[in-house]
């Protein structure tokens, strides 16, 4: 539970950063 939280919470970071970077329509296509 605790790895899969983890995981959540890093999705999530990465996917705040792809909503600020100007490649974010790229970067969601790669990490949705």
């Amino acid at each position: 539970r605790t790895e899969n939280y983890a995981m959540t919470v890093h999705y999530y970071r990465l996917r705040d950063y792809a909503l600020q970077h100007p490649e974010c329509s790229a970067i969601m296509r790669i990490i949705d």
